[in-house]
């Protein structure tokens, strides 16, 4: 992806190109054409192999072409901050710096070296004030962004079945490197000082919706984890209830209240907003919705565990005459009597839906 900075937007091409280009006029700044591999330390040039090595694909005007696996740095962003571009090119083994001024190399990191203790650099993760943090196999690796020195390297768990695909890019998000984990985040301190964290990730209901690996992306409040097949969003409670306080709208704060496990308080506050004297009609039947879900999921929970209480719709006659809100009123009823498993209190609530709906009661 484009970075853009400063007025100017960085691109690399992946085809041996970096280029720096005014954003606003369109104008070429500079174009450097970068080293693949570290010019010191130059590997010998090995017989091509073929397409043996890689799948050979056909696309759909007939042409042959092989896939090969990645045998450097895998996709990803360029790094830019404090007047530096780092690179980590996918046609590429060396880890780049230069000038974002000037395009001039600043240092470069050889990333395959077989030398290097943690193996063969694959990702970059993000950097902080002064440093740059990049993923190998089975490490998490710490660079001086000023010259591209390796301060340290830490050890990862094993995460079996993701050999080849990688556990994906982490985030730096304060003074923390959040990376993925199998079903949990590891989290190292940017100083490397501290032993490493492991959060298991919530447990959804029913079925884990998305598996395998994933990036992580830090937004205010919100941790994105982005799979091949769709988001999970995480929060804190804490988090969640900060930011009801600062709403103004009362759906808002429920359901952040509601995220954070306050269901008592978001039942208030959406009683508090349907209070309200002059309330247009379409608020009012969504405010009224949202509380009885709240309601019938509360009396659901405890209908499963023995104790049938209609009561509690009982404060909800009063939300209004508004046919959809009365309509699920009797709805919620007639499914909390069937999760309780009282078929006469069952049939009752079944009655009474009937004559609702025949306009014969309420």
């Amino acid at each position: 992806p484009v970075v853009v900075s400063a007025g100017i937007a960085f691109v690399a091409t992946n085809a041996g190109c970096l280029a720096a280009v005014d954003a606003f006029a369109g104008e070429l700044r500079w174009l450097r054409r970068y080293e693949r591999e570290d010019p010191a330390r130059p590997r010998p040039r090995s017989r091509s192999k073929g397409r043996a090595d890689g799948m050979v694909m056909v696309s759909s005007s007939g042409m042959q072409f092989s896939q090969a696996e990645l045998p450097g740095f895998w996709p990803n962003e360029l790094m830019v901050g404090d007047g530096l571009v780092v690179v980590a090119p996918c046609d590429g083994a060396a880890l780049l710096c230069f000038d974002a001024a000037t395009g001039q190399p600043a240092w470069w990191l050889d990333g395959a070296t077989k030398y290097a203790p943690y193996g063969v650099l694959r990702t970059l993760v993000g950097a902080s004030s002064d440093s740059l943090f990049a993923l190998a196999d089975r490490h998490l690796v710490c660079i001086a962004r000023n010259g591209g020195l390796v301060r340290w390297a830490k050890e990862l768990p094993a995460w079996n079945g993701l050999r080849n695909t990688g556990r994906g890019r982490g985030a730096v998000v304060g003074d923390w490197v959040v990376l993925p984990g199998e079903r949990e985040l590891l989290v190292f301190d940017t100083a490397g000082r501290q032993s490493m964290r492991r959060l298991p990730l919530p447990q959804f209901d029913g079925r884990e919706p998305l598996a395998g690996s994933y990036h992580i992306a830090a937004f205010g409040p919100w941790l994105a984890l982005g799979y091949a097949g769709g988001v999970e969003l995480f929060s804190s409670a804490d988090a969640l209830r900060a930011m009801a306080g600062q709403s103004t709208d009362p759906l808002e704060r429920a359901d952040c209240l509601q995220r954070a496990g306050d269901v008592a308080a978001a039942e208030q506050v959406l009683t508090a907003g349907l209070a309200v004297p002059v309330l247009a009609a379409e608020r009012r039947q969504a405010l009224a919705l949202r509380l009885l879900s709240l309601v019938r999921a509360r009396a659901l929970a405890a209908a499963r565990n023995g104790g049938l209480d209609l009561g509690v719709f009982e404060p909800l006659r009063s939300l209004g005459d508004d046919p959809a809100v009365r309509r699920q009123w009797h709805l919620a009823r007639l499914e909390v009597c069937k999760a309780a498993g009282d078929l006469r209190a069952y049939e009752q609530e079944q009655q009474r839906l009937y004559a609702y709906l025949e306009g014969k009661g309420q």
